[in-house]
């Protein structure tokens, strides 16, 4: 039976799309106070006799109670952790050179050997009783030690051996890993490994990094994982589904690239996910970037912009990756999902990349794996595996360091209605100036009355209405004009699911909405989004809620373009959380 942690999962927040929109009109008036509590979501069970203020049926009651008392009994216990053992804070410093040195904090050594440094340089070591004293991101799972050391970035000609005190008694042998800040990449990043020495209480890591160190237990595949995506590993630069990016996804015209003064209002701003909290986010424009030594200030903020397609796979490669690899010892995600760039302004990319319209994202895990090359492309191949699997359109193993994953480009079709009594297709694409274009394609208000409407593929609609003298139909819109075409059973029951609302997309942030003859796109949570600020502190504007449409169009309806490989990957999810 699958834990009741990863039920919780789904329940923590509308991960597969919202089943109701909070406020979703008021939206469209003045944003409000962002720092304003959320309303509270409405409850998606029906209401039934006995609810409210009528006194509920004392059957009822009880055998809802003996319900809860038994689906508490059902829930696995939780795992037994380790003994804790007392650890005491420790410093010390020694200047070592050529000849080497060992340096003991404690429990804590770490030992130079000779000719590893090639200059004097002082060699810092300290154990830290709460890793959060250390200020950084927590790594998931279960913290075995946490240590202050340093310098980070220095320059060793061989390995050093670090022993480090274990503050849990564990059972000799098991793996543990070492984990060592990396402040260019923003990242903790596998630096050794290492067996619990016979006494459970310490391990010798080799390793070259020194820095803000943590040791924890060595992941693990949970027995599920090939259940949960039987997709094959990829091998290092291989693309799937074997064609080019252009060709599955279509690359972005220079022309067509989304200026940074846009791309706020257009693209998804993931921190408004209510699971923002499973994915690392990079987001590493800083006035000083260790890595480029550029200023990058005028482009904070980028990374969480995306492309409402790619948002949606994100969201479902979450949770492949939080139910891929646990902690041994607590059965806790071992892994959190992190990007390093989605949509980008500085032009750091291909001359028609992807990310310029914020539908790529480069993928890594963190903690990020081990540089060794097995490891590595071992634990990234079925990275992008998952990606496969989470409704990316295009995945390519790039290299050693990510994976890169596209999806084509969101659009929303609006439903014109003209004097002359004609319906006639719009489409608004999120491209570099929020284009909206005739796609040729319309009917006749006196053929069908518009009841509904939903975008189903490129040149594809389905139209919901009524002919003269007869009850609702649905109807197939293309080129060819409107056919009849009875819904089946399966796809009748889709259409009562609230996943499946076609003015909400993919992943469930943004909605179209209409209202006095225009379309705007607003989020489905009651807060505004957040946006950013310039080079000088000054927040950028946000047209919120957006609109879409020229003027002196009249709409009446409007949907996003449905993004089947999402969908499918979602309802995946949900199957298999349903699973005994």
């Amino acid at each position: 039976m699958r834990s009741n942690r990863l039920r919780n999962l789904l329940s923590n927040g509308p991960l597969f799309g919202w089943a109701v929109v909070v406020a979703a009109l008021v939206a469209c008036g003045p944003p409000g106070d962002p720092d304003a509590p959320a309303e509270p979501v409405a409850s998606l069970v029906d209401e039934t006799p006995g609810s409210g203020d009528t006194p509920a049926d004392e059957g009822s009651a009880a055998a809802a109670e003996d319900a809860d008392t038994q689906a508490v009994a059902d829930e696995p216990a939780a795992p037994v952790l380790p003994d804790e053992v007392p650890v005491r804070r420790a410093t010390s410093s020694l200047e070592v050179g050529r000849p080497g040195g060992t340096i003991v904090a404690g429990g804590l050594t770490i030992e130079v050997a000779e000719g590893t440094l090639t200059e004097v340089e002082t060699i810092e070591a300290a154990i830290v009783v709460d890793a959060e004293e250390l200020d950084r991101p927590l790594p998931t799972g279960l913290i075995l030690g946490a240590y202050r050391t340093g310098p980070w970035n220095l320059d060793t000609r061989r390995s050093i051996r670090v022993t480090t005190p274990l503050n849990r008694q564990l059972e000799p042998g098991l793996e543990l890993e070492l984990l060592a800040w990396q402040p260019s990449m923003r990242a903790f990043i596998v630096a050794g490994d290492a067996r619990v020495d016979e006494t459970g209480r310490s391990a010798t890591f080799s390793s070259r990094q020194l820095g803000d160190l943590m040791v924890r237990a060595k992941p693990v595949r949970t027995e599920e994982a090939v259940a949960n995506c039987p997709q094959d590993r990829m091998r290092l630069h291989e693309s799937w589904p074997g064609s080019s990016e252009d060709d599955v996804v279509g690359l972005t015209p220079v022309e067509e690239r989304i200026a940074r003064t846009d791309a706020f209002n257009q693209l998804t701003d993931y921190r408004l996910a209510p699971h923002v909290h499973r994915v690392e986010f990079k987001n590493e424009e800083v006035v000083d970037n260790p890595s480029t030594r550029r200023d990058e200030l005028a482009t904070v903020d980028e990374d969480f912009l995306m492309d409402p397609n790619l948002s949606a796979a994100v969201m479902a490669l979450g949770w492949f990756v939080e139910n891929e690899w646990i902690d041994p010892l607590t059965g806790e995600p071992a892994y959190r999902l992190r990007l390093t760039e989605a949509y980008d302004s500085l032009i750091e990319h291909s001359r028609q990349s992807t990310h310029y319209q914020g539908r790529a994202a480069d993928i890594t895990l963190s903690p990020v794996p081990a540089a060794n090359g097995d490891v590595r492309r071992d634990i990234y191949g079925r990275l992008s595996a998952l990606s496969v699997c989470s409704g990316f359109d295009y995945v390519l193993f790039e290299n050693q360091f990510h994976i890169h994953a596209s999806v084509v480009a969101s659009e929303v079709a609006l439903v014109t209605h003209a004097d002359d009594g004609t319906y006639d297709i719009a489409l608004a694409r999120f491209d570099g100036g929020l284009r909206t274009v005739e796609s040729g394609i319309g009917w006749d208000a006196a053929e069908v009355e518009l009841a509904d409407f939903r975008y189903e593929a490129p040149g594809r609609f389905e139209v919901r209405g009524q002919r003269a003298g007869q009850g609702e139909e649905r109807f197939v819109l293309t080129r060819s004009g409107l056919r009849a075409d009875p819904p089946s059973d399966v796809e009748l029951a889709a259409l009562q699911q609230p996943d499946v609302d076609p003015a909400i997309s993919p992943d469930g942030l943004r909605r179209v909405v209409v209202r006095d003859g225009r379309a705007f796109v607003t989020y489905t949570t009651p807060l505004p989004p957040p946006g950013s600020v310039d080079r000088e502190g000054i927040p950028l504007h946000v047209e919120y809620p957006l609109p879409l449409g020229g003027p002196g169009v009249r709409v009446v309806d409007a949907a996003f373009r449905d993004h089947p490989r999402t969908r499918e990957a979602l309802a995946r999810i949900r199957a298999l959380e349903a699973t005994p």
